[in-house]
């Protein structure tokens, strides 16, 4: 005889759908009156219930404020621009690998362990609009997936893949040129990418970015206290709006054209020992390495 027992969802659940399904940004009381209204909250203490389950929302971010604010994070990818530098094997073998930047805009869910999609992207090479109406010939639609390129190192990206190595010959790509990868549609995984000419690049316009971004960069991480890894940052920095129409890319998502060294230089804050891990060939201690910074994280953001 079936059982007639049915299970509630759990709060984790709820509040990633009520987040998901929001037009704008949510407080505690928000997501919790939405939670409400599938399943009462009966704790001693309501409100810290939620904040729990939003601990648990890898895909869900503080925007600060008084009260804090949560959004749903890749809703905000759309229009972000990311600059990608080129390698001469990428050119030779027909790869692409990727940053930190680029990587978490082609897979954001990758930590929304266990509902994670699996790196499918869509690349449209076709006519793609540069600032000032240029364009590049292109005309192919490259069909992917992300994959962990070398074992036990930091290399993740697009494997060898004849019609993205024709693109780059007609393109007449070099390794001073980089791309240009546009988010269309976070949710299908369809992206625009361009080529960027190295002599093309209005360098004082990209500094001034650059700038923008680093004070954006600075205020999110004094907000959480400075221990921000960079799986939370870039998220963080795209859900506030320094990601739109911005061409991000380089060690960390805000110096295009410097590492990771001088940018930090300019920054007059603490940080996290994690700072420097970079992704690295063990997914599970990536997992773990972000699981162990969240709760600290969102509670800093909520006190700040």
């Amino acid at each position: 005889m079936p059982s007639s027992t049915t299970h509630e969802p759990s709060f984790t659940q709820l509040v990633a759908q009520a987040l998901m399904n929001a037009d704008r940004p949510l407080t505690v009381a928000e997501i919790k009156a939405r939670v409400e209204m599938i399943r009462p909250v009966r704790a001693r203490d309501p409100q810290a219930t939620i904040r729990g389950a939003i601990n648990n929302v890898t895909l869900a971010v503080s925007l600060g404020g008084r009260p804090s604010r949560y959004t749903w994070w890749p809703r905000h990818l759309v229009d972000n621009a990311f600059r990608q530098p080129l390698a001469d094997s990428d050119l030779k073998a027909g790869t692409l690998v990727v940053n930190k930047e680029v990587w978490l805009a082609l897979w954001p869910d990758f930590h929304a362990v266990p509902s994670r999609s699996q790196g499918e992207v869509t690349l449209l090479l076709s006519p793609f609009p540069l600032p000032g109406g240029r364009a590049r010939d292109g005309g192919a639609v490259l069909q992917g997936r992300i994959q962990h390129l070398v074992a036990g190192e930091a290399v993740w990206g697009l494997p060898p893949t004849s019609a993205l190595a024709d693109w780059y010959c007609r393109q007449g790509a070099t390794p001073d040129d980089t791309l240009i990868v546009r988010v269309l549609d976070a949710d299908a995984r369809r992206y625009a990418m361009a080529l960027s000419r190295r002599i093309e690049r209005d360098e004082t316009a990209i500094a001034a970015r650059n700038q923008a971004l680093a004070d954006a960069a600075e205020k999110v991480l004094r907000a959480a206290r400075g221990s921000l890894i960079d799986s939370w940052l870039i998220p963080r920095l795209i859900a506030r709006g320094r990601g739109a129409e911005e061409e991000i890319g380089g060690g960390l998502p805000v110096c295009a054209e410097k590492g990771t060294g001088h940018w930090r230089g300019t920054l007059n804050c603490s940080h996290s020992p994690h700072w420097h891990r970079r992704f690295g060939g063990s997914y599970e201690q990536e997992r773990q390495t972000v699981k162990a910074a969240t709760a600290d994280v969102k509670a800093q953001e909520e006190l700040s």
